[in-house]
């Protein structure tokens, strides 16, 4: 998601919610992204979390602390893998290895999955 710039759409402003890991939540404005063709982001940058909720007003969702990097020459960097507290529950570690492995081993394939599902909610 992209944070809320005036004027750009005339589209519904999307609220995400963001719940952290500690409990504590955080909303942010947000619009969709449109895909324009021949045009790709410099940087990928994924947050591996739990959805609650998707709809045409709100994103929710739960924060697994974990997030990649993905740079332009495909280059990958794990982020706050230290910050995991010791006793993370073992379905949350699971998750966070699945969200890991898919972003992983084949970004290209993902990015592909996620502006083809996006072209098509447009």
């Amino acid at each position: 998601m992209l944070r809320m710039r005036s004027g750009v759409s005339k589209r519904l402003p999307i609220t995400e919610r963001k719940t952290r890991f500690d409990g504590t939540v955080q909303e942010f404005a947000c619009q969709v992204l449109a895909i324009e063709p021949g045009k790709h982001a410099l940087i990928r940058y994924d947050n591996v979390g739990l959805v609650d909720e998707i709809s045409e007003t709100r994103v929710a969702w739960r924060d697994l602390i974990v997030d990649v990097l993905v740079k332009p020459d495909g280059a990958i960097d794990i982020l706050d893998e230290d910050e995991l507290p010791a006793d993370l529950p073992s379905e949350h570690r699971a998750t966070i290895a699945r969200a890991l492995e898919q972003i992983v081993t084949n970004p290209k394939r993902l990015v592909a999955e996620i502006e083809r599902e996006t072209r098509a909610a447009l």
